[in-house]
């Protein structure tokens, strides 16, 4: 027959990698993303048989501190934490960020 083992398994000659997933290799990745993806097909995919509840949680305080030393989480922790503002942009690259959330669990989540 016109066609060997080779495509019928789905390998290119000499290839250890399928076909498809070269040759196609966009539309396979955007596939696999909707397995995940907190967007589309929710109701499911991997994401929305693993995490079904969702439900915004507020945060009720977000404060940073910044710093360009390499510290210690104990050194951190008896650091200035300030209020977050909306928009607000941290920098440089090279500089430390540390951020404190506070939230509440909604009950149904425990």
């Amino acid at each position: 027959s016109a066609m060997d083992a080779r495509s019928l398994s789905g390998l290119e000659p000499g290839s250890r990698r399928p076909q498809a997933v070269s040759k196609f290799k966009r539309a396979t990745l955007e596939r696999a993303e909707k397995y995940v993806s907190d967007v589309y097909f929710t109701d499911v995919n991997v994401r929305g048989k693993l995490y079904p509840k969702k439900q915004e949680v507020p945060v009720d305080t977000l404060r940073f501190h910044s710093t360009a030393e390499r510290i210690s989480y104990d050194e951190a922790m008896k650091r200035e934490f300030k209020p977050v503002s909306k928009g607000q942009s941290f920098g440089p690259s090279w500089s430390t960020h540390l951020f404190e959330v506070c939230l509440t669990i909604p009950n149904e989540f425990l």
